[in-house]
């Protein structure tokens, strides 16, 4: 879903501002309404994620530069000069600029966050109010560390599924181009001979010539129709019911479901823990982990969290209400509230589930291969019979 930046006013009439994730502009200002919030503005921004890739900042940019500041604040460099070295040897142009504003800005009184706050391209929620919680408790070389761990776990992760799905991805664009030649190139060479004989066709060879026929003809109308169908399928998406409706499909799919609901799970645990072990208030923390965790279904029970700790009431109790998460998480928390050590259990949760990705990444890889097999096998034989077929019945005509 995108994310709206917003302007408002509280109850006793200071100008608040700050970022949220929605559906739509209607939405964000309802649930600010629902706050006790006199909006004043509602505006889209590009989609908030652990570190937020602007036009031309990769994410492993971001790495490397947080990374370096770690380091160099440690070494105990004061900020300034730590601004000024990594502006010198930054090689993306955009981050280069955006750190020396950010020195300027912290010459001129502001602390690292607010400076940070004022480039959400290149620095997101998530990273702005850690390195908040972190210059007010003084760890702020532990923050960054913490930050980067979650980068680079999160990277880890979706290396490893781009990597699982690599084999079937090519197996099946390869199919569709071979398929795709054969069926409108080299099939209707064979017609002419088929049709100069004067034999029936048999039933593949007449239903290949069908398609054949049916993608040389129109093949503009499929063009077109791909590209209605994913700019309607973008626009659904973007609307309230659209994406939930298509989230919620996302965790029923089969084989992948289980798999999407493990990384959010996984996701939703390490970021948790890393906000609230870094000193992020309980209520923010939800708030930003609501925005951030990448699916309306597990946001909107989020929510539900997030509106029964303010009532005074446990995290665990709406999570097995929902039924969204499974039933050893929902143990875990509720344990965790009990003994004081939520964050211990939550990053247990994300460590456990991190692993379960890995060995469903496996399984995955594993139960597709054989599928991918015997449909390519299907394939090849339907376009073997469609093409040998009519020759054996030239056969029996010349006898």
């Amino acid at each position: 879903m995108p994310n709206y930046t917003y302007k408002a006013r509280d109850k006793f009439g200071l100008v608040v501002t700050g970022t949220r994730e929605a559906p739509n502009e209607r939405v964000v200002a309802d649930r600010l309404s629902d706050l006790g919030y006199y909006v004043i503005s509602v505006k889209e921004k590009p989609e908030a994620r652990i570190f937020t890739r602007g036009k031309k900042v990769a994410t492993q940019d971001i790495v490397t530069f947080t990374r370096q500041l770690a380091t160099m604040i440690r070494s105990g460099m004061t900020f300034t000069v730590t601004l000024d070295a990594l502006s010198q040897q930054t090689e993306n142009p955009t981050l280069k600029e955006t750190v020396g504003k950010l020195k300027k800005d912290v010459e001129g009184g502001l602390s690292f966050s607010d400076a940070l706050a004022k480039h959400p391209r290149v620095f997101s929620e998530l990273y702005v109010n850690m390195v908040r919680a972190g210059e007010a408790g003084g760890v702020l070389e532990e923050i960054l560390e913490r930050l980067i761990f979650i980068a680079e776990r999160e990277g880890e992760t979706k290396a490893r599924l781009r990597a699982a799905l690599t084999y079937p991805t090519v197996v099946v664009s390869v199919a569709v181009l071979v398929v795709g030649f054969l069926a409108v190139v080299v099939f209707p060479r064979f017609m002419s001979v088929f049709t100069a004989s004067g034999i029936t066709l048999p039933l593949p060879t007449r239903i290949l010539l069908a398609v054949s026929s049916f993608v040389q003809s129109y093949w503009w109308a499929m063009l077109g129709g791909v590209v209605i169908i994913i700019f309607s399928f973008r626009r659904y998406s973007r609307t309230e019911g659209g994406g939930f409706f298509i989230d919620r499909a996302k965790l029923k799919i089969p084989i992948f479901g289980l798999l999407i609901k493990k990384l959010i799970v996984a996701r939703f645990a390490r970021i948790l823990s890393t906000l609230h072990g870094s000193g992020v208030p309980i209520l923010n923390a939800l708030e930003i982990v609501e925005r951030t965790i990448g699916n309306t279904v597990i946001a909107r029970v989020v929510e539900n969290v997030r509106t029964s700790v303010r009532e005074g009431e446990s995290i665990a109790e709406p999570l097995r209400i929902a039924k969204t998460f499974p039933p050893m998480v929902v143990h875990m928390v509720t344990i965790g509230e009990a003994t004081g050590a939520l964050d211990k259990m939550l990053t247990e949760v994300a460590d456990t589930y991190d692993r379960e990705v890995d060995y469903a990444l496996r399984n995955v890889t594993a139960a597709l291969e054989p599928i991918l097999i015997v449909i390519m096998g299907i394939i090849v034989a339907f376009i073997a019979l469609s093409l040998f077929l009519p020759y054996f019945e030239m056969i029996k005509v010349t006898r």
